[in-house]
């Protein structure tokens, strides 16, 4: 080869790799450049502090609400919407970014959104917000930004850091004491200066132990204390560390792995379920509570710490009952040095706990079965004493996999629930809510006498159930519900077993009546937002819908302040007349005019006065 064709060959090349370069960086600094993929506000306006607590027992209206869908993307567990509450502001986490807003009034603060990117997790200091954020289309590359939490103002920004132990559920990542805990390959970990991005510190984990990445309450932690599940082959690790410094202050081993070991934490006290039993720990690693066997808990057991006690949610189970165990919702709690203070029975299992001055709120997902109302129970932490409080929604349990998530400050209370119809994958709702005037009635009821309540076994009559049950007949089974100390003075369920296998049962409920036909009009409305297939159906009531059960038909309706649901296996067309039916017996009967009667004449001999 000539020398002639080496340079020709040489400027070839050389050509070839500029144009590529030249790629690649038009991409990286042009097609990424983030001054105009964000869309980024913020804020001069310093935000009013709330008082640490919440509303008191009684009666609660909603003050202001927003939703938020959920957000598509083709990685992660990015399907999450969550929440954090802190010097009041309420930060709005999903894929889409950043959305902080004022916690008293619900008007925006500052956002962070950028176009092509996913927000995969998030982690708070006192002072600071960070977010992890990878492209749509290179889930191999990642940016880790700081952003001032009051003004919004970015800070910092890094790449090649990922969260340390991000929770699956609330997409978020150990913070604290102005430290933000990261990892690069999962086996160490480092502290980051939550204002700078500078590294402080670093931890080498236990030798074959990874950090746990996205997993159900894979992590948690406050201003003194993040704790991790550690991933160490058959049996999981927890170890929990001091944010600000790196140094371990305790570390246990789980009997289970670590997709059956889940951590939640409050005020440095950590709640650790594995599975088969409870162990709730204190900031240096003291046992405060050991439940061994017999219990249960969902994903997580729910802590809380209020008043100098430790308050732990969890379900007693009785497996003499065979194949299907009864489970009992159980409260307990102890004092901050371990000694049993209470325990007592609960109204219904806790989706999440949480604390306020000297007060625990727990939210559940109904008042009581078969009720509608999702319920706040205020607990007095001293004795365990405990009002319930419904609330002026309904959610459906389960739905989609993002959580329910509760906050309490400034004398409100914080309630986000899944819905259905908040964008193609559903959403959230968040409902800031605070104390309302009662009503003649129990709170319980929510002000409403026990007497107002129908008796749903009259409801429906033989000539109803003909169609269904023929001369074959039905037996009648009733149901009473108790909400609170209240039992209300009627069945609130009403089941028709049929007498032949081939025809099927049904089932009438009451399950709720209001203060006013327009509050239940709007517990109607956030039932109907659980469920994507809900439709509504003409001259039944005065609202009707058809909520789309795959196995059996079941319709609820709304006759003036009354709410009740008419369930029928697989026959859709009987569930609409039932319930057509129960809905004329609600309604008052028609007012009827009296007929005028004429008065009598006077005898003959009487005679006007005067």
């Amino acid at each position: 080869m000539t020398r002639r064709r080496l340079r020709t060959l040489a400027i070839l090349l050389a050509l070839a790799l500029a144009v590529t370069a030249g790629a690649v960086g038009v991409r990286r600094y042009v097609l990424d450049a983030e001054w105009w993929q964000a869309d980024h506000t913020t804020t001069d306006v310093e935000p009013s502090p709330l008082a640490e607590v919440g509303p008191p027992p009684g009666p609660v209206t909603a003050t202001w609400q927003i939703a938020t869908p959920t957000h598509s993307a083709p990685m992660g567990p990015l399907d999450e919407v969550a929440y954090g509450l802190a010097d009041g502001q309420l930060a709005i986490v999903s894929g889409r970014g950043l959305d902080v807003r004022d916690a008293r009034t619900g008007a925006e603060r500052w956002h962070y959104f950028r176009s092509g990117w996913t927000l995969t997790a998030w982690a708070a200091t006192d002072r600071e917000i960070i977010g992890h954020f990878r492209p749509s289309g290179s889930p191999g590359r990642q940016v880790m930004a700081g952003f001032d939490a009051d003004t919004g103002n970015k800070l910092w920004t890094i790449e090649d850091e990922s969260p340390a132990g991000a929770d699956e559920g609330t997409l978020r990542w150990p913070a604290g004491a102005g430290t933000v805990v990261t990892t690069r390959d999962g086996r160490l970990l480092r502290g980051l200066e939550s204002r700078t991005g500078r590294m402080t510190w670093q931890v080498r984990l236990p030798g074959g132990c990874v950090v746990r990445d996205y997993g159900e309450a894979a992590s948690g932690g406050d201003a003194e204390t993040a704790v991790f599940v550690l991933d160490c082959g058959r049996q999981a690790g927890i170890m929990a560390l001091d944010p600000g410094t790196g140094r371990v202050r305790w570390e246990r081993t789980s009997v289970n792995d670590v997709d059956g070991t889940t951590v939640r934490v409050s005020a440095g006290v950590t709640a650790v379920w594995d599975g088969y039993g409870l162990l709730v720990v204190n900031r240096s690693g003291r046992e405060l509570l050991v439940r061994q066997g017999g219990i249960t808990c969902a994903d997580a057991c729910p802590i809380a710490v209020a008043g100098g006690k430790v308050v732990v949610a969890y379900r007693s189970v009785d497996s003499s009952a065979g194949d299907r165990p009864e489970e009992e919702p159980i409260l307990e709690a102890v004092t901050e040095d371990g000694k049993p203070a209470w325990r007592r029975t609960a109204g219904g299992r806790y989706e999440a706990l949480a604390a306020a001055g000297d007060r625990v709120y727990g939210l559940r997902r109904a008042v009581a079965e078969p009720l509608l109302p999702a319920a706040m129970d205020v607990v007095e932490p001293a004795d365990g004493g405990t009002d319930t409080v419904p609330l002026p929604f309904g959610y459906r349990e389960g739905f989609f996999s993002v959580p329910p998530w509760l906050g309490a400050a400034g004398g409100l209370l914080y309630v986000a629930y899944p819905v259905a119809t908040e964008g193609p994958l559903g959403g959230t709702r968040l409902v800031a809510l605070r104390g309302a005037a009662g009503g003649p009635g129990p709170v319980e009821l929510g002000g409403v006498l026990p007497r107002a309540w129908p008796d749903a076994c009259k409801l429906l009559n033989r000539t109803d159930l003909a169609d269904l049950y023929g001369s074959h007949g039905y037996r009648k089974e009733p149901s009473g519900t108790r909400v609170g100390d209240v039992r209300l003075p009627h069945p609130a369920t009403c089941e028709y077993q049929p007498k032949r296998e081939s025809a099927g049962s049904v089932s009438v409920s009451v399950d709720w009546v209001a203060g006013t036909p327009q509050e239940a009009q709007r517990l109607l409305s956030a039932l109907r937002a659980g469920y994507p297939k809900a439709k509504p159906l003409p001259n039944v009531a005065d609202e009707a819908y058809d909520l789309g059960f795959s196995d059996e038909s079941r319709v609820e309706l709304r006759v003036g302040r009354t709410l009740v649901g008419v369930t029928v296996y697989r026959n859709a067309a009987a569930a609409t007349r039932l319930a057509r039916a129960a809905a004329t017996r609600l309604r008052p009967p028609p007012a009827t005019t009296p007929t005028p009667t004429k008065s009598p004449s006077p005898p003959p001999s009487a005679t006007p006065d005067g």
